[in-house]
């Protein structure tokens, strides 16, 4: 049976390598804070090459550093991966097929890549979110605290949203042990999304449908594919 990355149509606006010259001088990244600070040394044209909020910030800085101490070292480390690799992870780190990275990390990674205008970034984590939704194929608190941080509209939270309305008969029972976290909002949006998949609280579904038909629509109404991506 194929792999579940295997059967979603590959992004049209995915990985571009940088261009050549982009990797000569090195910028100094700090990141988080206290005993887990951590300094990783990643080249200048690689960042501007992915980020426009990093591209800004080096050519307005008078030095070659970059702090960021509000972020997870573990998360920038896996976006710096990914910048020089195209991946989330080595290959052979998972040989199950399972994928090897928290749930809340790839969330993380979905917020890093929007704050820093890392749009490529962006989109291949959600749809990594997506590949880790469906192989967990379960509610968590993670949801949760994701939704409350985002902003409406954000593709985030509508990844989140649209899997536990569309899937209500299976995902949604575990909502109940988080009732009392989740927000109006978060409410209403659940029975909006119920409305636009024309769907009623307690019909069942086709897992496999859903699965195909997600995969297939995902880049389309997920990714965000302008000009900067």
């Amino acid at each position: 049976m194929a792999a579940i990355e295997d059967k979603i149509p590959p992004c049209a606006y995915a990985y571009i390598a940088p261009p050549h010259g982009s990797f000569d001088k090195i910028v100094t990244m700090r990141v988080g804070q206290g005993q887990d600070k951590k300094e990783f040394q990643v080249h200048r044209g690689l960042l501007c090459h992915f980020s426009i909020w990093f591209d800004s910030q080096i050519r307005l800085s008078s030095t070659s550093e970059v702090e960021l101490p509000d972020e997870k070292p573990m998360v920038v480390e896996t976006a710096i991966y990914w910048m020089y690799t195209n991946r989330f992870w080595a290959p052979g780190t998972s040989e199950d097929g399972e994928i090897p990275l928290e749930l809340w990390r790839i969330l993380a990674l979905c917020f890093f890549a929007s704050e820093c205008g890392i749009g490529k970034l962006q989109n291949a984590a959600l749809t990594l979110l997506h590949r880790k939704i469906v192989q967990d194929w379960k509610v968590s608190l993670s949801y949760i605290t994701a939704y409350q941080r985002s902003e409406p509209g954000a593709p985030v939270r509508r990844v989140l949203v649209d899997f536990i309305a569309q899937t209500w008969g299976s995902s949604a029972i575990e909502l109940r042990y988080y009732k009392d976290l989740m927000s109006s909002e978060f409410t209403v949006d659940l029975l909006l999304a119920l409305e636009d998949a024309k769907k009623a609280v307690g019909v069942g579904f086709n897992k496999a449908k859903w699965i195909e038909d997600a995969n297939r629509t995902f880049c389309k109404k997920y990714h965000v594919h302008d000009e900067e991506v």
